[in-house]
């Protein structure tokens, strides 16, 4: 019996058994005050409004929920090119708006997907488009079909067991890991987002777990389709990459996360989207009280890939980052390092936010062998990570085959999702 129809047959109960306690005689009815009800405030609301329908009981549908995101952005630079010369700007920006759904049914299959409905391009000379992405985006962000087999068939070794097709996220380091719902600084080291990318292959993953250890493996098509249909079931006519991913967690929480990917073509569908032949990533991150940390290290080779010797070869670098609860679960103090270097002239790139877009300034497209970053910012939790206020300051630093740039940039950001 379902917990629905538990309580309206002991609604009916109730209401047949009043009149019968007044046939009673002596018997008295007995009224218990009704319980107290908890008021629902409006983080409450924000973090649950999604979901829909939830039945674990029900044999074809066990839950269907909406989900969304949405994060604004502003920024104020200030630096000096290679040049010697100053620069300066101001810019805006709606940096994600998604909204999807998502579907648990049939007890072991869940089909998510969702949709970008905003690409502002102002930032470099674009307009501002919202709803259906026209500038070269697709218009899935993430949409794919896991399988639970581990529930289905109880596999004997491991704790769990998922197979996933479909168009996904690639967790090249640890901030990628982090969801962007999450995430402690305003943007990504310009590091990890090499590695990274925001696109979203089309792949098959088997992940799965055992005590502390979880893991992925996973291939995926280096063609990066926008074709609506295509961007769903794929193609793969332009090579694959090969994907492992392993992390341990320790009692105390902590965590050991390594990442690897592999790409056996050149073609110009990898110089697209992704930019290099192959990639390392080792992260450890954890927390103690009120502190968090978090340190990555990052070895890859861009091969021939992007088709210039100045940009070929070994990058490589490091990321540590420290947090602090000022007040517990509502501000937070952050502080980031990066630093990434190359065997070649112009093997490292910065953020394309905001040092390296038209400021004025000439920084040789973001591009050199060494780079510097240092990140401070304060983040101002709302409803938790539900609805937050970011702001920072971020000094960068880049060594290019003409000369050394620099620049001061001051953040500001907001962050919803239900």
């Amino acid at each position: 019996m379902t917990q629905t129809n538990k309580l309206v047959t002991a609604a009916t109960l109730a209401v047949l058994a009043t009149p019968l306690t007044g046939l009673a005689g002596d018997a008295k009815t007995i009224i218990e005050p009704a319980a107290p009800q908890q008021s629902i405030t409006a983080c409450d609301a924000l973090k649950n409004i999604g979901t829909l329908y939830k039945n674990s009981e029900n044999p074809y549908i066990q839950e269907f929920k909406l989900f969304g995101r949405y994060q604004y952005q502003v920024g104020s630079i200030a630096g000096n090119d290679i040049n010697g010369d100053g620069f300066n700007g101001n810019f805006d920006q709606h940096r994600r708006f998604r909204l999807g759904a998502q579907m648990k049914f049939a007890n072991y299959f869940k089909v998510k997907a969702n949709v970008n409905l905003v690409v502002d391009g102002r930032l470099v000379g674009r307009d501002l488009n919202w709803g259906t992405p026209d500038a070269g985006f697709a218009v899935f962000d993430e949409a794919k079909l896991t399988f639970d087999a581990g529930k289905a068939f109880s596999v004997n070794g491991l704790d769990t067991l998922h197979f996933t097709y479909g168009r996904q996220k690639l967790k090249m380091s640890q901030e990628a890991h982090t969801s962007s719902k999450k995430i402690k600084t305003v943007e990504r080291s310009a590091l990890a987002n090499t590695i990274y990318r925001s696109a979203r292959p089309v792949g098959f993953t088997v992940d799965a777990s055992k005590g502390s250890w979880k893991g992925a493996a996973a291939i995926f098509s280096d063609q990066i389709s926008n074709d609506e249909w295509d961007s769903v079931i794929g193609e793969w006519s332009e090579g694959l990459a090969y994907y492992v991913s392993a992390t341990k967690t320790f009692d105390n929480k902590d965590q050991l996360i390594m990442d690897f990917i592999y790409h056996d073509d050149s073609s110009d569908a990898i110089a697209d989207w992704i930019g290099y032949e192959w990639a390392a990533s080792a992260a450890y991150t954890g927390s103690c009280d009120r502190w968090g940390y978090m340190a990555n290290v990052i070895v890859a080779d861009h091969g021939d890939v992007l088709g210039k010797p100045d940009r070929s070869g070994l990058f490589y670098g490091i990321i540590g980052m420290g947090t602090y609860d000022l007040i517990e679960g509502t501000l937070e103090a952050v502080a980031q390092y990066q630093w990434q270097g190359s065997e070649e002239s112009e093997g490292v790139r910065t953020n394309s936010r905001l040092f390296r877009i038209d400021n004025g300034g000439d920084v040789n497209s973001g591009r050199g062998d060494s780079h510097h970053s240092l990140y401070g910012g304060l983040n101002w939790y709302l409803c938790g990570d539900n609805a937050k206020v970011m702001v920072g300051v971020e000094y960068q630093n880049l060594d290019t085959p003409d000369g050394d740039a620099d620049s001061t940039t001051l953040w500001a950001a907001y962050r919803m999702y239900f």
